[in-house]
């Protein structure tokens, strides 16, 4: 570990950046994090996780010139993303945890100072949130996150639809919530710290732009894996699923969106001509989601009406993606 604090000052906002083999991403997240104009003292925990490039030396670089502000802590062994996560979030000193993943940035100022002040006013919020630009790296087009996102005020409810809070944009209380059982073997456990958060409060989303987040070819979201981006998904809402056993409109959406997840894996599957596999997703599906199967497949023609609109909604997101790659990323300086 090296933690290169001069003096002791109890930061407000603990910054979490977990990285491994980030080189060409990192020195764009740190800049736009350290640009970032506060009447309170912030930190920047950085977790590195044993990279094999470049990551490490840049992370010392920028611990060196910036030693009041960054802490440094450099995993002997590799943990992966969800225990270096973890260790991330525990060593958090502030009132309040901000999250920038290395390959992401924060492209407003103000952004740390508006959420805080939204959260000290606001005593009835756990949690804060806001819109962010999607880029996607493998051809350039952009998109807004949370185009059907219109209120300010969301629930437990309704995050347990579906996961609408992106990773740079969140800010939360700290220790606000305990560590439940075996979140250590859960990959997204972002998805886990916002809906622990509505225990304790509602979220609150500002309708601002003030990240980019980046979703490039190597992420298992958006790239060529989507399979076990598609079971990560559900493996999550099955640890939520577990960990709400007792909470029955949660549980019940929660059950919805994995019957949705597993149906997204029977299409690749199949769309892959991987009989096999999606075979067997197709049994998992009607044993264990015999409603969703039935209400999704009982009736699989669409009226003419229902295409149409169909095939009008994705030329206007054809036409926005090329519209989009016009514009160029907002950069830090």
């Amino acid at each position: 570990m090296n933690q290169n604090h001069v003096e002791e000052i109890k930061p407000v906002v603990s910054v979490l950046m977990v990285t491994y083999n980030r080189e060409q991403y990192i020195r764009t997240a740190l800049k736009s994090v350290l640009r970032q104009k506060t009447s309170f003292p912030f930190e920047i925990i950085i977790c590195e996780d044993c990279s094999t490039d470049n990551t490490l030396a840049i992370c010392k670089e920028y611990a060196n010139n910036f030693p009041t502000i960054i802490s440094l802590i450099v995993n002997e062994q590799n943990l992966g993303y969800q225990r270096n996560n973890l260790k991330c979030l525990k060593a958090a000193k502030g009132k309040y945890i901000a999250v920038c993943d290395p390959d992401d940035y924060w492209i407003s100022k103000n952004k740390l100072q508006i959420q805080f002040d939204l959260l000290e006013q606001n005593p009835q919020y756990s949690l804060c949130f806001h819109r962010v630009l999607n880029y996607y790296e493998n051809d350039g087009s952009k998109s807004l996150s949370n185009g059907s996102e219109k209120k300010g005020v969301y629930t437990q409810i309704d995050l347990s639809k579906k996961n609408f809070i992106a990773n740079v944009s969140c800010f939360f209380r700290n220790k606000i919530f305990d560590l439940p059982v075996g979140i250590e073997e859960v990959t997204s456990v972002d998805y886990v710290f916002s809906m622990l958060c509505g225990e304790k409060g509602d979220y609150f989303y500002i309708p601002k732009v003030m990240a980019v987040y980046r979703k490039s070819e190597s992420s298992i979201f958006v790239g060529k894996d989507r399979a076990k981006g598609l079971l990560m998904s559900y493996n999550v809402r099955q640890f939520l699923t577990k960990l709400f056993s007792g909470e029955d409109v949660i549980v019940s959406n929660l059950k919805l969106a994995s019957a949705n997840i597993l149906y997204g894996l029977y299409k690749h599957y199949k769309s892959e001509s991987e009989g096999e596999k999606s075979a067997e997703i197709l049994e998992k599906i009607k044993s264990e989601y015999p409603d969703f199967w039935n209400n999704s497949e009982s009736n699989p023609r669409s009226t003419l009406q229902e295409r149409f609109l169909r095939l009008v909604k994705q030329s206007l997101t054809l036409c926005r993606k090329q519209v989009s790659k016009l514009f160029p990323l907002p950069k830090i300086r």
